[in-house]
C-alpha cells in the first residue's frame, strides 16, 4: 500500500480500514486480536469518537503497518484537525 498522509481522524480510520481490508480481517477478527471490541474498530475507523493511543497502537501492530511523522508541506486541507 501506498504511504498516506494522515491530517486527519477520519483519513485515519479510513487508513486503518483500508489495511485491514488488504489484510483479509473483518473488524470482529482484528477486535479479537487486539484484544478490544467490534464496535471500538468500527468508531475507529468511522472517527466515531476518540481512543487510546495504546488501542492505535496495538491495532498498528496487528496490521503489519508502521506509523511515521514528517513535516508538513505548505498547503492547505480542508480536513485538518
Amino acid at each position: 500500500m501506498q504511504n498516506q498522509i494522515i491530517s486527519s481522524a477520519k483519513i485515519l480510520g479510513q487508513t486503518i480500514k483500508a489495511f485491514r481490508e488488504r489484510k483479509g480481517l473483518t473488524q470482529k477478527e482484528l477486535a479479537d486480536l487486539v484484544g478490544v471490541k467490534q464496535s471500538t474498530v468500527s468508531n475507529i475507523e468511522t472517527a466515531s469518537g476518540d481512543v487510546r493511543l495504546s488501542t492505535l497502537f496495538r491495532l498498528i501492530s496487528a496490521l503489519e503497518a508502521d506509523m511515521t511523522f514528517s513535516e508538513r508541506k505548505k498547503h492547505s486541507n480542508q480536513d485538518a484537525w
